[in-house]
């Protein structure tokens, strides 16, 4: 059987990085939630809330850093790997917008 990924995935405030954390205590490999850092980076240019401001760029600039990670668990050697949301969480986002 070939090296799986997990996608912890749901809504804002249910414990997915909890989760994510308590599996990196473990020493379980983790990809963490991508739009911490690209609101953190959106902050540093002085926009306070790009999501809410530029849904459309926050959502491009999402899928891209989670497509990133997609690749980076399918090249890895590890035969575990837990993704904190995925593809699929752009899609459902931009939906509810």
């Amino acid at each position: 059987m070939g090296a799986k990924k997990i996608v912890i995935t749901g809504g804002p405030g249910t414990g997915k990085t909890s989760i994510i954390n308590e599996l990196l205590r473990r020493n379980f490999v983790c990809l963490e939630e991508v739009s911490r850092k690209v609101t953190l980076e959106a902050q540093k240019q002085g926009i306070a809330q790009l999501f809410l401001t530029e849904p459309l760029l926050f959502s491009d600039m999402l899928l891209e850093g989670r497509r990133k990670q997609f690749l980076e668990a399918i090249s890895s050697n590890e035969t575990l790997t837990f993704l904190d949301r995925g593809i699929p969480d752009v899609v459902a986002y931009m939906d509810f917008l």
